[in-house]
């Protein structure tokens, strides 16, 4: 019973504790219009990143979605959907690889496009995708 008790409190515990969403020693939170959107970059970052909020719920992309905007799908899931858009450059634009990302927030949905030079580390953006939530 005892060791029962521990672990509901030690849930609750966890579920109370607030989740963090500021940025990391060395990063910046850049934030849609709204404040409901943010997403956390390094300091020195150099690229280009925003936020939008939209009504609705984050939609999983079908089959056929996919072959249309995504060159490549990272993840796929109500929680993220996470992708590298295709590339529609025209002569004389800096080439850019553009992420898109969106999460669920209570009723609506956060997407943030992120616009990196080609050398630019997949993994990195990773991270920065992991700081991305709708409050």
């Amino acid at each position: 019973m005892f060791f029962r008790k521990c672990l509901v409190t030690f849930g609750l515990t966890l579920l109370c504790l607030p989740v963090s969403l500021s940025a990391q020693p060395g990063w910046k939170v850049v934030k849609d219009r709204t404040n409901s959107c943010q997403i956390s970059v390094p300091e020195n970052w150099g690229q280009s990143v925003f936020t939008l909020r939209s009504d609705g719920k984050v939609r999983v992309f079908s089959a056929e979605t996919q072959k249309m905007v995504a060159e490549r799908m990272i993840e796929n899931t109500p929680k993220l959907v996470f992708y590298v858009m295709k590339s529609h450059r025209s002569p004389g634009d800096q080439p850019l690889v553009t992420y898109q990302a969106s999460v669920p927030g209570n009723g609506y949905h956060c997407t943030a496009q992120i616009n990196v030079k080609p050398d630019y580390s997949e993994d990195q953006v990773k991270r920065i995708v992991a700081t991305f939530a709708a409050k």
